[in-house]
């Protein structure tokens, strides 16, 4: 899938690790996509180069000052460097925001991936962070934003995406919950990808289990039809919640 943004600036992108909303903190983010690659197979009598397809790759890197402290409300563990410095595995996401914020619609990326280095310049106060991070999933990163961080107070309905067109192979669905005003742990939430072909009539696509009490972040797949309309359904018992999701169709 190409990502056709436009024009845009860096201001209006927007990174989230487990749900940790990284882009106040980076200066530097490299190499987030899918590269698909290919082995040579050829052999001693072949007179030209043989190849096969090889997996697809996802991989980025990332530079950012953090600071070394727990944040001040939320989890014990809320501080992005305190979360991510011995997660061995992340979801990341990237919100691409068209000449503002990103909001539903616009394009987004995501995935699951393996820590391979994270190494750490300081000690106390701020701490210059670079990590690596590695896919080989071989899932396609790119897909539609359906919420971009936006606090919510009450159940919301999230902005319908229209897709165009059903699709038959199924999808991946990632969802961070980040940090809320006040302790997270009196939010109780629920959250749900939802389907529709005719954008009035909605279906329970992806259920997630985060309930919004804790910084986290999910990646659901299924298989099957997905309609041509998506949206993120979020249901409130009590406190506030900030989502971002992200549907990946295949």
């Amino acid at each position: 899938m190409a990502v056709n943004t436009g024009v845009t600036l860096s201001r209006y992108l927007d990174f989230v690790v487990n749900g940790h909303r990284l882009s106040g903190d980076m200066r530097r983010l490299n190499g987030f996509g899918t590269t698909n690659g290919e082995d040579d197979v050829t052999g001693w009598l072949d007179d030209t180069k043989q190849y096969i397809a090889a997996p697809a790759e996802s991989t980025f890197d990332i530079e950012a000052i953090f600071s070394n402290e727990k944040a001040a409300t939320g989890p014990v563990e809320a501080g992005a460097h305190t979360a991510l410095v011995g997660a061995n595995e992340v979801i990341a996401s990237m919100f691409i925001g068209i000449r503002k914020r990103p909001e539903a619609g616009n394009p987004g990326g995501g995935g699951a991936f393996t820590q391979t280095r994270y190494e750490v310049n300081g000690q106390q106060g701020p701490v210059m962070v670079t990590a690596v991070y590695k896919s080989s999933s071989g899932d396609n990163v790119w897909g539609d934003v359906l919420a971009a961080g936006q606090a919510l107070s009450s159940t919301t309905n999230g902005a319908s995406v229209d897709n165009g067109a059903a699709t038959t192979g199924g999808y991946v669905a990632i969802l961070h919950v980040s940090q809320t005003a006040g302790a997270m742990a009196s939010n109780t939430w629920s959250f749900k990808v939802q389907h529709s072909v005719d954008n009035s009539s909605w279906a329970d696509l992806a259920t997630f289990t985060a309930d919004g009490s804790t910084i986290t972040a999910e990646r659901k797949t299924g298989a099957g039809t997905v309609n041509r309309y998506t949206r993120l359904l979020s249901t409130r018992t009590a406190g506030t919640a900030r989502p971002w999701a992200i549907l990946i169709r295949k």
